[in-house]
């Protein structure tokens, strides 16, 4: 396997080419680097749990069934569909925060920053990189969109209170 310092240049110019293109990075780990398995958690009410169970209450059930500490983790997990009225089946993966750290830090040594992480084969919108750690995407359009809209609003009423102020004179 290359080393990721091998294509520094290669990840360069892809970012030159992208330029001022906010385009999405996903920074992709290989597979030696991430732990993929099925949990089982028994329950009475697999429905209760689907729409209860978060990253949260997951975080404490780690050390359990991973050989790592959780805070030396980061994590993803997804509900399977329900095949029981006793459990309910979660596909948790994983990657070890220092390998993912190294990663993301020689991104960021060449100006760029992944807002996800994932790996061959992961489900869609899987990302390990937690919450507070995602870059922050604006939708300028959509900002747009609302300031003009604010700006046509008032200028209706403008235009609809002027005959009025306009007959107090």
């Amino acid at each position: 396997m290359a080393n990721a310092n091998d294509n520094t240049d290669a990840i360069k110019a892809a970012l030159a080419r992208l330029g001022s293109f906010k385009a999405k990075l996903i920074l992709e780990m290989p597979l030696t680097e991430v732990l993929v398995r099925k949990v089982r958690f028994p329950t009475t009410t697999p429905e209760q749990l689907r729409r209860t169970l978060s990253r949260e209450i997951l975080v404490y059930e780690l050390d359990r069934i991973t050989p790592f500490q959780a805070q030396d983790l980061y994590y993803d997990f997804r509900i399977l569909p329900i095949t029981s009225k006793s459990h309910l089946d979660v596909e948790l993966s994983l990657v070890r925060k220092l390998a993912a750290d190294q990663a993301l830090q020689h991104l960021k040594n060449l100006g760029a920053t992944a807002e996800a992480i994932q790996w061959p084969g992961s489900w869609n919108n899987a990302n390990l990189l937690p919450p507070n750690l995602r870059r922050q995407v604006t939708n300028l359009s959509l900002l747009i969109n609302v300031t003009l809209g604010i700006l046509v609003l008032a200028m209706l009423i403008a235009v609809s209170i002027s005959p009025i102020l306009q007959k107090r004179a």
